[in-house]
């Protein structure tokens, strides 16, 4: 039996949701999503997967009986606190496979911890020899790396359609992108900000100059959580006033993901350090198109 943790926003889901295919798909085991954080905290939207793409992978909450999931969530997150993989190890032997240190950085504060085998992958890279390791293995971690996405592709886009668009405001973005020579610009503040996470307007400034020579006539649509920082900061992201620039404000809680569409859709993407953005590049099926972000550039 294979576990893989689940929790955050869409895209940390996507990315775990791709990895859980990933080791289904190479190994032939039988793979549960543990969705046990979900219940415990209202992080973001929530369990997005089903409600947008329609997909229902395994999930520790719906295989578990009843009574038996009860006592999981009091025993891991009210009373005892334990970790899911030490509970889970009471019932059969398990080792954890997490990405650099996450697993222990989370647990160090449980009570009961885990006393089975714990192997590390480095944070971010592909390590398919993590599907190698015998026997049931619970996997920590967010594997947010194109490569596992490469290597199931054809399945993963077919997996992740996106719902058609009916409301008046996205058909119009969607039409605008798709007959124009668009650019997505994602520019993610919020609590990036607080953490020292926002990739800086510098970035941005030299990018988007970048950019305007790539690409004949660009409309640049620009997406964020922030987007009066980004109006009121627009010279400094790099826009000049012949720029044809269309700030897309719209897409709220729920229909969030939207957003990550709108981006696929786009024939070429600048974006920070953001999941979200990273995998609507992912998602983006442009043969042709150009892709800039801060850390290394993987073409698809």
């Amino acid at each position: 039996m294979q576990y893989i943790m689940i929790n955050g926003g869409l895209a940390n889901q996507l990315f775990q949701y791709i990895f859980f295919r990933y080791i289904e798909e190479t190994t032939g085991d039988e793979c549960i999503l543990d969705d046990s954080e979900f219940v415990v905290t209202n992080f973001f939207n929530g369990y997005e997967i089903e409600d947008i793409f329609g997909l229902k992978p395994k999930r520790l909450s719906q295989i578990m009986p009843p009574d038996e999931w009860d006592k999981l969530i009091e025993s891991s997150h009210k009373t005892s606190f334990k970790t899911i993989p030490g509970i889970l190890s009471e019932k059969e032997p398990l080792s954890v496979i997490q990405e650099g240190n996450l697993f222990i950085d989370a647990t160090t504060s449980y009570k009961n911890q885990f006393d089975g085998e714990i192997f590390n992958a480095t944070l971010n890279e592909y390590v398919p020899q993590v599907k190698d390791i015998e026997g049931s293995i619970y996997y920590f971690g967010y594997w947010i790396n194109p490569f596992w996405f490469y290597y199931i592709r054809d399945i993963i886009i077919k997996e992740l359609t996106f719902p058609p668009i009916t409301d008046d405001f996205n058909i119009n973005m969607r039409n605008r992108i798709c007959s124009t020579n668009s650019v997505a610009i994602h520019v993610r503040r919020g609590e990036f900000i607080d953490i020292g996470r926002a990739t800086p307007s510098e970035f941005y400034y030299n990018k988007v100059f970048e950019m305007r020579y790539k690409v004949r006539n660009p409309t640049f649509f620009v997406f964020s959580d922030d987007l009066k920082w980004c109006i009121e900061n627009a010279e400094n992201l790099g826009f000049i006033k012949t720029d044809e620039i269309v700030y897309v404000d719209g897409n709220k809680l729920k229909d969030s993901f939207r957003d990550m569409q709108l981006m696929s859709l786009c024939q070429n993407m600048v974006f920070g350090s953001s999941s979200f953005s990273y995998l609507a590049s992912l998602l983006n099926q442009n043969p042709n198109k150009f892709i800039i972000q801060p850390t290394r550039q993987y073409t698809l």
